[in-house]
């Protein structure tokens, strides 16, 4: 939120370049740091006098997400101008995968439509014309569900081909992603990518709650996002004709096969193993500590001990082993706590901290 006289300020090392706006707003500017890479665009002063006067977007760039600087450019905000943070406008969530000749086919058999995504019922296709052993054929390389007014929209393409890596001399436009791929040991010619597209999540909840910065910062989260979103949108069935109005008996098949509870994910191994324990003493330290008759009594204290706590799981990486061990993520532990302090009169049963084996 800005207020519609301001300038923006550009902060100590960067660059801050200035251009006209768009259709919807009168002023854009984008941030750069010292190396020149793009972090932030906003656009501010709304053309249209139904929109708020003090509304301003911001942007992080795609670089940003890659290199998880975004904790970098919230903190360059409040020097660029005074705001406040209102919501979301949207997210976007995706797994690359490196696509097995069954799932080629699924792709082929979607393309075709032997197979279709249930409860999809507009969408677009885009292919090309490929040739194996001399004959020529169309192969796709995106497809996507969903209206162009959908709040949720999903799409499936070949990010190898996307990245120009398919073609003679191609050089990719974002090279930083061939090279996370290249660190995880893929074969970076086969690279396919699932897709999901919310907008307006301001208007959209988690769990009956608004999304946060601290859902944001969460990898658990997104993970429980993606899941919700793959095994409720991407239904992926044979066309058998065995749909019957409301009845579908038309065979499922999956394009991907992901844990179903984060707890059955793997997380590379510490460098630093031997650590773990006092991690976990110092998890168990602040939760007991939280759970304590000062931070239950005063809001004050206690959003200060959760925020700790959050960080403490947060940077030593333990997000998984709190979900495993307590069976919900740090955040919803810290929720469901903090429904219980202040004055009053509360009903107290076993304190999570204590459940220890």
């Amino acid at each position: 939120m800005l207020r519609p006289d301001d300038e923006l300020h550009c902060p100590d090392g960067y660059r801050l370049e200035n251009y006209d706006g768009n259709n919807i707003f009168k002023k854009r500017a984008i941030l750069l740091d010292n190396q020149g890479t793009k972090l932030i665009t906003m656009l501010w002063q709304p053309h249209s006098s139904l929109l708020s006067k003090h509304l301003m977007t911001v942007q992080f760039s795609n670089e940003v997400l890659y290199f998880e600087r975004e904790r970098e450019c919230l903190s360059l905000l409040p020097q660029i101008c005074e705001h406040v943070f209102n919501s979301f406008s949207r997210l976007d969530i995706c797994i690359d995968f490196q696509a097995n000749d069954t799932q080629n086919a699924i792709i082929r058999k979607l393309f075709n439509g032997s197979m279709y995504v249930q409860g999809k019922s507009e969408g677009s296709i885009f292919w090309h014309e490929s040739e194996y052993k001399g004959i020529k054929s169309k192969a796709p390389h995106c497809l996507s569900w969903g209206s162009p007014t959908s709040k949720i929209r999903c799409k499936l393409y070949n990010k190898s081909r996307e990245q120009n890596l398919l073609f003679p001399n191609g050089k990719p436009d974002k090279p930083y992603i061939v090279d996370i791929w290249k660190s995880a040991g893929f074969d970076i010619l086969k690279m396919w990518r699932l897709e999901f597209s919310l907008t307006s999540t301001g208007q959209m909840q988690w769990a009956g709650k608004n999304i946060t910065w601290d859902d944001y910062f969460n990898c658990d989260w997104w993970y429980m996002l993606f899941l919700s979103l793959y095994t409720k949108r991407f239904i992926v069935r044979k066309n058998q004709g065995e749909r019957k109005g409301h009845k579908n008996n038309d065979k499922v098949v999956k394009l991907l096969y992901l844990p179903e509870m984060t707890s059955a994910l793997k997380w590379k191994k510490s460098d630093n193993p031997e650590s773990r324990p006092e991690v976990v003493s110092a998890i168990r330290r602040a939760m007991k500590e939280l759970e304590s008759p000062i931070c239950q009594s005063s809001c004050y204290i206690f959003d200060a001990q959760s925020t700790a706590l959050r960080r403490l799981v947060e940077h030593t990486g333990m997000g998984v082993w709190f979900l495993v061990r307590y069976g919900k993520s740090v955040c919803q532990y810290c929720d469901e706590i903090g429904q219980k302090v202040g004055s009053g009169s509360f009903k107290v049963g076993l304190k999570p901290s204590m459940s220890w084996d």
